[in-house]
């Protein structure tokens, strides 16, 4: 649980460096960047916790829709999500942590954030991109990827 925090909080605290905290009305990241961000961060807490896959696949849908729609705030994308009642912990640590820079961008554009939406909805969208690239790093239920064939003769170095 403490690695977990710590990985919030380091992830928060390179989003905020990375955007800055001035209230400038645009941002230093690209939806790029941010979709990177989400699927990195994603991808390494599924693989820790692959039993959180349904219910961030179900929130990444819920999320994707919100891009698609006309209030961006993240405040109404969060209520969307928890209208979903299947969170687990490991799936709400993941999709708040995903939520988080794009809340980040959002507090970046400050006041002119009602005049920025077609821009806004392209973060969103990277954040719903990148939790997608993510769960499909994720084996579907009772589907056993097969480990790679080990070759034991492969050419060694030795000491004489």
């Amino acid at each position: 649980m403490k690695k977990q925090i710590l990985s919030v909080i380091t992830l928060a605290a390179l989003a905020v460096g990375v955007v800055g905290c001035k209230n400038t009305g645009a941002t230093n990241i690209g939806p790029p960047l941010v979709r990177l961000g989400v699927s990195s961060g994603a991808t390494y807490s599924l693989m820790k916790y692959p039993q959180a896959a349904p219910a961030v696949r179900a929130s990444a849908a819920i999320i994707c829709s919100q891009a698609a729609g006309t209030n961006l705030a993240p405040a109404a994308v969060v209520d969307a999500v928890n209208a979903y009642s299947q969170q687990t912990p490991e799936s709400t640590l993941i999709v708040n942590s995903a939520l988080s820079l794009y809340t980040l961008v959002w507090n970046g554009y400050g006041e002119s954030v009602l005049t920025n939406a077609p821009t806004l909805r392209l973060y969103l969208g990277a954040t719903c991109d990148g939790l997608n690239d993510a769960l499909a790093t994720v084996p579907a239920p009772g589907v056993v990827r097969a480990a790679a064939p080990i070759n034991k003769n492969w050419p060694q170095v030795k000491f004489k």
